[in-house]
């Protein structure tokens, strides 16, 4: 911890484990290869080392634990062993150059905070299988531009893709039941959102400040409407399939205002 000599290191096979934030703070660390077969990278153990740039991890790796690479500000690609399936909170939050990362088809959640401030991330898989995506996973993605969204994800957290505003369009998937406060809040490029019929709720503030969303399809399947949903979206028409406001629709749901069609039948212009 705070070596600042320490420039390059490969940890021998014969180490059985790397201590909780062991190199946390190595502000000249660069280069890190593991030979050892580790199965957990604890948290904090790279925090901080704002020059490291690579990283090989070892095939044996199954977890790794928050803030392992927190605000890693070199880190601009890394490439996750396939045995991995927890990857803990904020683990690579505020790696500010991190372009691209590939997740590994074990993985089952994107855990809370996990890529939070990663503003040059443009390259991401989501696994088929997994099942969640934490509150703010992508939260200040600021250069993601679309991402995809597999049929296995059940649950979307609160904030999840806030202020991503390079983001151009989201196809949210069947299974989904309801979108949660902020999902899509101040993402200014947004042009294209498809809500399936199986959301029943959507949240207050989900679409707040998406200045470039001209038109949305809500289905007849949503019986709740949080307030201030669509705030200032001035050239947004809202399409709904319901022929009159639900009764759980908060009442500002559209307290901006924008046009509303209702009774929309898709297909029609």
């Amino acid at each position: 911890e705070n070596c600042d000599s320490l420039e390059e290191i490969v940890i021998p096979k014969n180490v059985n484990t790397i201590g909780t934030g062991a190199f946390m703070s190595c502000k000249n660390l660069t280069k890190v290869e593991i030979l050892s077969p580790l199965q957990t990278l604890e948290a904090n153990v790279f925090r901080n080392c704002e020059s490291l740039t690579s990283v090989i991890l070892p095939t044996t790796l199954t977890t790794i634990k928050k803030h392992a690479f927190y605000e890693c500000k070199s880190l601009k690609s890394i490439i996750i062993p396939d045995n991995v399936e927890f990857i803990e909170e904020y683990a690579f939050s505020n790696c500010i150059n991190l372009e691209t990362i590939h997740l590994p088809q074990k993985l089952i959640k994107i855990s809370a905070n996990l890529f939070y401030g990663c503003k040059n991330l443009k390259d991401i898989n989501i696994p088929n299988g997994l099942t969640i995506i934490e509150d703010s996973a992508f939260c200040y993605c600021e250069s993601l531009e679309s991402i995809e969204i597999p049929g296995t994800v059940t649950t979307i957290g609160k904030s999840v893709f806030s202020c991503c505003n390079s983001l151009t369009n989201v196809i949210i998937p069947e299974g989904i039941t309801e979108i949660k406060e902020y999902t899509f809040s101040d993402c200014s490029s947004l042009e294209y959102v498809v809500i399936p019929d199986t959301i029943v709720i959507i949240h207050s503030n989900v679409f707040v400040n998406c200045t470039n969303l001209k038109k949305i399809i809500i289905p007849s399947s949503v019986r709740v409407m949080g307030a201030y949903s669509f705030s200032n979206n001035e050239n947004l028409t809202i399409y709904c399939e319901a022929e009159s406001k639900p009764q759980n629709w908060h009442v500002y749901w559209n307290n901006t205002n924008a046009n509303v069609v209702w009774g929309y039948c898709q297909g029609e212009n």
